[in-house]
């Protein structure tokens, strides 16, 4: 009947980056609220969640919940280049929180308890007094993996301090620096000819 090739129609795939196991967890406790046990294969919720805490004591670890929980946030390029991601990705602190928490600092079913999400970037900022205005981020202020700067402001992000950020032009640049790189070229550049008809500004 030809209905099977409705199966690849690219709207009815899985989102890149969706595991249907962590859509499962977020569920969980909508079926446990409603009492729906289609899902437990024959079992009770109360004997679900019995074996749930038999497994949990029996695996129990007393390191502080941190020392589970580090930060595991991974650049959009390590994936790509896998033999550059110990560099892009440097290792992460502990940290507090978990979904549901203040400075939440999530994790997903599928990879752990590890952090993987969380606020790339906080601030506060008085706006009666801007020089007084603070904020961090998850990393550094440079995307340069060879950086000082690329992830210096880490270890006061996993624990929720902040750094001044100056508005007045003269404490700006009295704290700033400038390099200028002049690459030297290795190749002559390549003369490309006009095509007929192509105006001077193209």
């Amino acid at each position: 009947s030809g209905l099977a090739r409705a199966g690849h129609d690219a709207l009815l795939k899985m989102a890149p980056g969706v595991v249907p196991l962590n859509q499962l967890w977020w569920t969980l406790p909508q079926l446990l609220r409603a009492n729906d046990e289609g899902l437990l294969g024959g079992m009770t919720w109360q004997q679900a969640c019995a074996l749930a805490l038999e497994r949990a004591a029996a695996s129990f670890d007393e390191r502080p919940w941190g020392a589970h929980h580090p930060v595991a946030l991974a650049h959009p390029l390590s994936g790509m280049f896998p033999e550059h991601a110990a560099r892009l990705d440097p290792p992460g602190a502990s940290v507090g929180g978990d979904n549901d928490t203040v400075l939440a600092n999530g994790c997903q079913s599928a990879g752990g308890l590890k952090a993987v999400y969380g606020a790339v970037a906080r601030y506060v900022f008085d706006v009666g007094r801007w020089d007084q205005s603070r904020w961090v981020v998850f990393g550094g202020v440079s995307g340069d993996p060879g950086s000082a700067h690329y992830a210096d402001q880490h270890s006061l992000w996993a624990a929720g301090d902040l750094v001044p950020m100056v508005y007045d032009w003269a404490l700006v640049a009295a704290g700033s620096a400038c390099t200028v790189l002049h690459p030297a070229a290795t190749t002559r550049p390549v003369r490309h000819s006009r095509t007929e008809g192509a105006r001077d500004d193209e």
